[in-house]
């Protein structure tokens, strides 16, 4: 998949919605994010995402840990022409995950001017990457602080100067065939 693969729209926030995408999964790192959902009660966070089958410890504390945290939700799958609407929704979104490589996600909200509160470790960078909020992964205050920043600003849809796409958002393909 490639970032233009996905449809472009507009923001359009829908007051108190965080979503919280990808994978339920270690790596991704819902907990944090379940953690931060307890510190903004009068929000509403939504988890989009299919269970992993081979981290099931995992996906059964995120389970046990939602069934605590009376402000979220999650939903096991969207289909596509549902998911996007959902990401352009969103107040915010929220991706704490302890490795991306190229997180079209990431990338999407940025193209569409939907505020992102992402881990450290997301390889989206140069100036595509500027309005992210940036934290440590591990820290549920700096992830806490980050979405805080996210909604205290007004979303802004960045225009990126030619090539921006090409350059800053590699394939898995082209890593590994060395070519980044």
């Amino acid at each position: 998949a490639h970032p233009t693969d996905f449809p472009a729209g507009r923001h359009q926030p829908r007051a108190g919605r965080i979503v919280v995408p990808g994978r339920i999964e270690s790596r991704k790192n819902q907990l944090l994010s379940l953690a931060v959902a307890q510190r903004f009660p009068a929000m509403h966070f939504v988890f989009v995402g299919g269970a992993t089958r081979s981290d099931r410890r995992y996906v059964d504390l995120f389970h046990d840990e939602l069934a605590r945290t009376a402000n979220a939700s999650h939903i096991e799958h969207l289909p596509r022409d549902e998911f996007y609407p959902l990401i352009l929704s969103a107040e915010a979104v929220l991706s704490a995950s302890w490795f991306e490589v190229t997180s079209l996600i990431e990338r999407y909200c940025v193209d569409n001017g939907v505020p992102l509160a992402a881990s450290r470790y997301s390889y989206l960078d140069g100036p595509a990457a500027a309005p992210i909020e940036r934290f440590d992964p591990a820290d549920v205050d700096g992830a806490t602080e980050a979405l805080t920043a996210c909604l205290a600003r007004p979303p802004k849809r960045i225009v990126a100067p030619s090539g921006v796409t090409t350059t800053t958002s590699r394939t898995i393909v082209e890593v590994i065939e060395g070519r980044w």
